[in-house]
């Protein structure tokens, strides 16, 4: 009677008895239909080993699979195969079969090769009923007799039979030690996703301060009285104003003239305390205002306010002398300012009213002057701001130079347009 074909088996689980026979060549073991010997669970990967059977000689490969291949609780990578040899692969317990009958160990079947049931954690492996027969020649011999390559090779050995409850042990151990790296692992993945989303972000907001000439808030705290330029970087169509008690908005263009401006500017004065919000429609770009108090005088106001009338016409001369001595040396920034302070220190004076005219006279001609400067200065910066843009910045610094009050909204149009090319060019 012919001999049945060689063939694993299931030693335990739910699939115990479970019987695959093992063809010449490859035998592919996973769990998709595509492999010879197919198991259909989530510890078995879709390939997860092979079974090469080549004239007699039998090899077990993993095919780099997930759970490997387990001996006596160590992963290999490869191992020779011999009758009775077991192994394990996922949560499975297999055995060697070259010869004898078909291996039977559902409740109540018996043969040859019959298996008590797999025993539970820390009892006793089961042990084949046959056990004699699957030491072949080298259960005659004691250890001491059996030569190196038979206590080596023997597939009989007691050692490999763990007839003494070795195994379960090590079993334990090795799935203890795999959680522990895995865990290890995955704490390891984690940082370093960690670490990743947090330098990332970091970059982000790196890159959109340099990209905003603007603060990060859209919320701006003004005194009353105060005037503002906030630049929006979408076409002008409306500006909405919730309060028009609390703030009054109006558009300006750094060029009087038609020019093809990209930017909008939109001028804000504090009415009065409370909060509005400005809105550049349809692009829906919002700045909220906060209106809080009286705007905070100058030291300077202050005590202009306690001079005499003599002591206001002779204050006001002299900056009068001072201011048309700086125009002189084409210093119209120093006199302007004077003749400002000049116009405001004389106003109150109404018995003197020819030397207030005179103060006004002569602010106005300085502020003509300081205009046709300005709008030259314009000029050359929109001839020169693609072609040459050292050149162009310079402008705008010769414009900054001319304007004293750095709360002129013209001031202030120029600080932001410069500052934001310095960022470009950085």
């Amino acid at each position: 009677m012919p001999l049945p074909p060689p063939k694993i088996v299931i030693l335990g689980g739910e699939l115990q008895g479970s019987e695959f026979p093992v063809k010449p060549g490859e035998n592919r073991i996973g769990r998709v239909s595509e492999n010879e010997i197919v198991i259909k669970d989530r510890s078995i990967s879709r390939r997860h080993a092979v079974i090469r059977s080549d004239h007699g000689e039998f090899t077990l490969e993993d095919l780099e699979s997930y759970n490997g291949i387990e001996i006596d609780g160590e992963r290999v990578r490869q191992v020779k195969l011999v009758h009775g040899m077991k192994f394990r692969l996922g949560n499975f317990d297999m055995m060697m079969v070259l010869q004898g009958e078909a291996f039977q160990a559902k409740e109540g079947a018996a043969s040859n090769m019959a298996m008590v049931p797999s025993p539970g954690p820390g009892a006793a492996p089961p042990v084949p009923a046959n056990w004699r027969e699957l030491f072949g020649d080298a259960e005659k011999k004691s250890p001491d007799q059996a030569s190196p390559k038979d206590r080596s090779s023997s597939v009989g050995s007691q050692e490999e039979l763990d007839l003494f409850g070795e195994r379960p042990a090590k079993e334990e151990a090795a799935t203890t030690e795999v959680g522990e790296r895995r865990r290890r692992l995955g704490m390891i993945c984690y940082i370093s996703l960690l670490v990743l989303v947090v330098t990332g972000g970091l970059i982000l907001l790196n890159i959109q301060s340099r990209s905003k000439p603007w603060e990060e808030s859209r919320d701006y705290i003004l005194r009353k009285g105060e005037k503002r330029v906030f630049q929006f970087f979408s076409e002008y169509v409306d500006v909405a104003v919730d309060d028009p008690a609390v703030v009054r908005v109006e558009p300006i263009r750094f060029m009087r003239k038609k020019e093809g401006e990209p930017r909008l500017f939109v001028l804000v004065e504090a009415a009065g305390p409370g909060t509005a919000r400005v809105r550049a429609l349809p692009s829906g770009e919002t700045l909220r205002i906060i209106v809080q108090g009286m705007k905070l005088r100058d030291p300077a106001e202050e005590d202009e306010q306690r001079l005499t009338a003599e002591q206001r016409l002779q204050m006001g001369d002299l900056l009068l002398r001072s201011a048309e001595l700086k125009q002189k040396e084409n210093n119209l920034a120093g006199a302007l300012k004077d003749f400002t302070r000049a116009e405001r220190i004389l106003r109150p004076i109404k018995a003197q009213d020819p030397a207030h005219a005179e103060a006004r006279r002569l602010l106005r001609v300085c502020q003509d002057l300081v205009f046709e400067k300005i709008e030259g200065f314009k000029d050359d910066y929109y001839s020169a701001r693609t072609s040459d843009p050292v050149k162009a910045n310079q402008d705008l610094e010769q414009i900054l130079d001319l304007i004293p009050d750095p709360s002129d909204p013209e001031f202030q149009i120029t600080k932001i347009i410069l500052d934001y090319r310095r960022s470009l060019q950085n």
